[in-house]
């Protein structure tokens, strides 16, 4: 009876302790969600749009190369329109995709199929682009000292973005 009783125990005191990691997680989460959790650390954080104050790789660009008055200005002008440039190429890449992958309407044969994977490699292409283009003009706007932060922080975005390994995990390790 004994053993039964703790055992009894140990199962409810882990129930417990789980209870109470969820709802520190959920607590976490929500304030992460609202900005108010622990400050970003180890590179650009990922915003949801392109309105996300203090959070999103503008902010990050903005305060990592500690941008003037007007370098800001010239700053928001230049990643507001190359948001707006990305959105309609992201718009009719994923209309694209969706005829691609609709079977029962929409694409009928592997010819309409590789005409319009074609077209959404000649939009990425178009994307990869504007996305240079756009940091070649941030670079443009800063000083020496700045370029040279600025290089670094681009080559650690590429890192990041390189594709990990199968099944997820974290990002490879600097290349030296």
């Amino acid at each position: 009876m004994k053993k039964v009783n703790i055992l009894t125990l140990a199962a409810v005191g882990l129930l417990l302790v789980n209870l109470l990691m969820l709802i520190m997680m959920w607590n976490n989460h929500s304030a992460s969600e609202t900005g108010q959790g622990p400050p970003f650390e180890g590179g650009p954080p990922q915003g949801k749009g392109p309105h996300d104050k203090g959070r999103g790789p503008g902010d990050f660009i903005r305060r990592e190369l500690h941008f003037d008055e007007a370098q800001q200005q010239q700053f928001e002008v230049l990643r507001l329109a190359h948001h707006d440039s990305l959105k309609v190429l992201r718009d009719q890449t994923n209309e694209l995709k969706q005829q691609l992958f609709v079977f029962n309407e929409g694409i009928k044969n592997e010819e309409n199929a590789q005409q319009v994977a074609v077209q959404i490699g000649d939009l990425q292409r178009k994307i990869e682009l504007i996305t240079y283009k756009h940091f070649a003009q941030v670079r443009a706007l800063c000083t020496e000292e700045q370029k040279q932060k600025f290089d670094l922080i681009i080559k650690d975005v590429m890192r990041r973005l390189e594709p990990g390994p199968p099944g997820g995990g974290p990002p490879p390790p600097p290349r030296e």
